[in-house]
Formats: C-alpha cells, structure tokens, sequence
C-alpha cells in the first residue's frame, strides 16, 4: 500500500512537470479534428488587405465583425481553424471558408476561441452592398452602407449603422439595434428576440416577425410598421409612427406607451386577457384626425397601451 501511494505521487509529479513543459512550449493549444485527420488548433492571426472594393459578400461559418479604421483600404483579419479564400471582382470582395468541406472536433484543454472574421474599412467611405450569410454572430459598428442583407444563425448587433435602403436581417439569430438608421427594416425569424433602441426607419414599411421571440423597441421612429411574435410578449415604448402599427402575438402579452393621445385611432382585441387603453377598459380610442392608426391583437395575453 506504501509503495502505491508513492508511485501514485511521484507519477503525479512527473505529470506536473510534463504538462507545464508542455504549456511552456504552446502544449495548450486545443487538438481538433477537421478535414479528414487530427490537427493543433492555429491561433495565428491571418491578414489580407483589398483596393477599390464597394460590395462585400461573406458566406461563413465564423463570428464576423465590421468596423472602422483610419486606413485607406479594405483589412481582414482571420482567427481561426478554416482557410479564407478570396475573389475580387468588378468592385466586390467575396469572401468565403471551407468549414463546409468537414467538421471540427475539440479534444484540448486550451482556452477556446470562437473563429472570426474582422473586416476594417475605412472610416471615410460608404460601402455600397453587404451581403452576409453566417452560422455565426454578425457585429456592425459605425458605418454607412446602400444596402445591408445579413443571414446568420447566432446574434446580430448593429450599432451607429446607416443603411440608404432596406435593412434586411434573416435566419434564427436575435437581433438589438441602436442607433440604427434605414428606409424600412426586414427582420424574418425562425427564432429570435428582438431589441431596438433609438432608431428611425422612415421612409418604408417595415416588418418584424418571429416565430418564438420577444420584441422590445424603444424610442424609435417608423413609417409604417408590423410586428408579429407567434410565441413572445411586444413591449413597445415611445415610439413615433408617422402612418399605422399593427402588434400581434400568439401568446404573449402586448405592454405600449405612446408619446401622445392625440389625432390617434386604436383598436385592441385579446381573445383571452384584459385589455386596457389609456385606464379605460375599451378595445377602442379614437381621438382628433385619426392620422395614426394602431392595431393590437393577442391571442393569450394582456394589452394595455398608456
């Protein structure tokens, strides 16, 4: 029993000292499988830069960041365990990996680091088309754009982004804007919250719809706007709408503060909840010109508009 407990500590030590050889020489690096066969995790940041490009296209499976730089071209930066590939043409920068080609498995006891793509554009120019399609996460930081498509199954987070047209966002992901501006929004979700602050879409109709999600929008201004959650409560706080808004969800309840109750119409209906308007317990409220028009409806839950 002796001699085990001392061959238990000496292996023990000999372990210690191993793994800390081992850290010392980059031992910590994570052992994945990816295309075919076992390789150490590259945690090497990749550069490449670009001239004259307008248009960006991404089809990934990494995180992606855009931001600005004071630089006078297009940088990316890579960090992860797939290969880049690269295409320039007619003013567009395409830019894709070949996670599709296999799978990655993590055997390590590293740190592990979610693969990114960081795309720097300089701070003094508009990009004219960002076309995203991603599994992963989506972060736009102060930029103008004409038009902005993004697909991405994780969070997408825009912040001081202008966009000329549309802003269209796909996919499962949950979505928080502020300081977002555009003609109208396109947000289609499988899945997705939704988190809106200090934004204007005002020259279009625009639509948030989700099959599963929250939506939460909070001093913003649109045009016309509608919004359907089939399963997830609407909070919807000082917004302005220049023409109609139209909130449904299937089972959740519906909480809105306007910032006026003058020359409005409203009209509130909740199959099983109470609903209330400005105290009062009426499904109606009509008031002056009647220029903005607002429609509630729950199928499971309260409405109350304030």
């Amino acid at each position: 029993m002796k001699k085990t407990l001392i061959s238990g500590i000496i292996i023990t030590i000999l372990g210690a000292i191993l793994l800390g050889l081992g850290i010392l020489h980059h031992g910590d690096h994570n052992l994945i499988w990816h295309d075919g066969g076992f390789k150490i995790e590259d945690t090497s940041v990749k550069h490449a830069t670009f001239k004259e490009v307008h248009n960006l296209k991404i089809n990934a499976d990494d995180d992606v960041q855009i931001k600005p730089y004071a630089g006078a071209q297009i940088k990316v930066t890579y960090r992860g365990t797939n290969t880049l590939d690269y295409q320039v043409a007619n003013h567009q920068l395409s830019i894709n990996d070949n996670s599709r080609n296999g799978f990655t498995f993590n055997l390590g006891l590293g740190n592990f680091a979610p693969s990114t793509i960081t795309i720097y554009v300089p701070s003094t120019s508009k990009l004219n088309k960002l076309i995203c399609n991603t599994s992963g996460t989506v972060s736009i930081t102060d930029l103008n754009f004409n038009q902005i498509h993004l697909s991405s199954n994780e969070d997408v987070d825009l912040h001081k982004v202008n966009v000329k047209d549309e802003l269209q966002v796909s996919g499962y992901s949950d979505l928080e804007l502020r300081q977002v501006s555009a003609a109208s929004l396109a947000y289609d979700s499988s899945d997705g919250d939704v988190n809106i602050n200090d934004s204007k879409f005002i020259k279009g109709s625009s639509k948030i719809l989700t099959s599963d999600g929250d939506l939460e929008l909070n001093d913003s201004d649109f045009k016309q706007l509608k919004l359907v959650s089939d399963d997830g409560d609407l909070n919807l706080n000082r917004l302005s709408i220049s023409e109609s808004l139209t909130g449904r969800t299937s089972d959740g309840d519906i909480h809105t503060t306007l910032k006026d109750s003058r020359n409005l119409a409203i009209n509130a209906d909740s199959d099983d909840g109470h609903v209330k308007i400005f105290g009062k317990n009426t499904n109606y409220y009509h008031q002056g010109s009647q220029k903005t028009h607002y429609s509630f409806t729950s199928s499971d839950g309260n409405i109350i508009v304030r």
